[in-house]
């Protein structure tokens, strides 16, 4: 009866040992071949080595969830504003859309690392969003004095 328990002891031990093994999971990525080779891959693989031999070339990598390097919170001030809105840790930004209330844009302003004037705004609540290379980055609110 002992050996019987120690057993099923130790078959739960390696059990929840296998559990937290560690797994990629791919959030997106496919499969294309045609006969002469195949070719698989996945979205985020940004660590790779390449082996080559007479008649093979191979390139793997291992995945990580992001591609783009952490710069920070990105945070702006002041909030209310009442002519310069300056952001912070917004180095890949190099454009500003402002929209007022009814959702008309209003403004639209390059960004050079700068503060942003904003003295041609009148009074009022804006969204703000903050593009790279035409991609949304970051949306917030402020009020404009």
């Amino acid at each position: 009866m002992t050996h019987k328990l120690l057993f099923l002891l130790a078959g739960i031990g390696l059990a929840a040992g296998g559990a937290r093994a560690q797994a990629v999971v791919n959030a997106a990525g496919t499969t294309i071949s045609n006969g002469a080779y195949s070719h698989s891959f996945s979205i985020g693989e940004i660590a790779t080595t390449t082996l080559t031999g007479p008649d093979r070339y191979l390139t793997q990598g291992y995945l990580q969830p992001y591609l783009l390097p952490d710069e920070g919170p990105f945070d702006y001030y002041p909030n209310p504003v009442v002519v310069d809105l300056t952001l912070v840790n917004a180095r890949r930004v190099d454009q500003v859309k402002f929209y007022d209330a009814a959702g008309r844009l209003v403004l639209t302003a390059p960004y050079t690392g700068k503060p942003l004037n904003l003295s041609v705004l009148s009074g009022a609540v804006y969204l703000v969003n903050a593009f790279s290379k035409g991609k949304l980055l970051h949306k917030f609110f402020i009020i404009k004095q």
